[in-house]
């Protein structure tokens, strides 16, 4: 369960990161 948790967090981080990349790349 834990472990399962942590993916889960992991990826929604991982997902953050690369939207908010993403959007920065847009901006400049």
């Amino acid at each position: 369960m834990t472990e399962r948790a942590r993916s889960s967090t992991q990826n929604i981080s991982c997902m953050r990161s690369q939207s908010f990349r993403e959007s920065r790349d847009r901006v400049t």
